[in-house]
């Protein structure tokens, strides 16, 4: 089974990106520091979900930490703010904006690392 990390301040939205990816073993956490924890305890890591805005760590400061770990990790940046041009700069291998559209999620996570097994 494909394992992704869902990092998002907002927890409800983690929660709902979570249960949007069936199939997958996701594992969520809150905050940037929380992320880059729990990535690193992970056996695996085929996927990293990670809001651009957090407490403490970015998304693309988690990615890059994450790497050292698990260095095949996709990343998926989110963000609700306007900073889609500055997210292109930190190498993320998709870009979606918010609110998400979760078929558009799930056809992004399919892409990144093929279908849930």
């Amino acid at each position: 089974m494909k394992n992704i990390l869902v990092a998002d301040d907002n927890v409800s939205l983690a929660r709902l990106i979570a249960r949007a990816l069936p199939g997958y073993r996701v594992t969520t956490a809150h905050n940037g520091l929380e992320a880059l924890a729990l990535g690193a305890s992970l056996p695996s890591c085929d996927l990293l979900i990670a809001d651009y805005l957090m407490p403490a760590l970015t998304g693309d400061q988690v990615a890059d930490r994450l790497r050292a770990h698990h260095p095949r990790l996709k990343t998926l940046l989110v963000s609700g703010h306007d900073l889609m041009v500055n997210m292109h700069t930190c190498g993320p291998d998709a870009i979606m904006a918010k609110p998400l559209h979760f078929d558009d999620l799930r056809r992004t996570v399919t892409s990144l690392i093929g279908a849930a097994s």
